[in-house]
């Protein structure tokens, strides 16, 4: 092969070769740009009860029903105990004190094992603190 024929093989290499490149990478740099955008998801449309409707289940009346609570303070296996209780008519346990129900006066002990229901978290816990000191 001939000098001249040589150096025309290598510049038509490298042109090739360099455009190919060129190619390649902007490819790459478009799939790049492509896959960093985060992905598009379906978003389903939920019904939301009108609690306000006369024809819904859920009334304003049955709503605030449900978020009504009284407290109750009790008897807890020996210990003073201070309960919530919804207006379903379902418990829970709001707190326990360490403090022996046997050591109370009889009146006391029996008000609760009946239970003593207040209608404000503050009555309860003072009356908690009343029965502590």
């Amino acid at each position: 092969m001939k000098p001249k024929s040589l150096i025309l093989f290598l510049i038509l290499f490298i042109g090739v070769f360099s455009s190919s490149m060129i190619g390649y990478l902007s490819g790459v740099r478009a799939n790049r740009k492509q896959s960093t955008s985060p992905p598009v998801m379906a978003v389903q449309k939920q019904e939301i009860p009108d609690i306000f409707s006369v024809n819904n289940d859920m009334n304003s009346e049955n709503v605030l029903k449900n978020f009504t609570e009284t407290y109750v303070v009790r008897e807890n296996e020996g210990h003073i105990g201070l309960f919530i209780r919804y207006a379903n008519g379902d418990e829970q346990i709001h707190s326990d004190y360490d403090v022996s129900v046997n050591l109370l006066p009889k009146s006391d002990r029996e008000k609760l094992e009946k239970g003593i229901e207040l209608s404000n978290i503050s009555d309860a816990l003072q009356l908690v603190e009343d029965y502590m000191s």
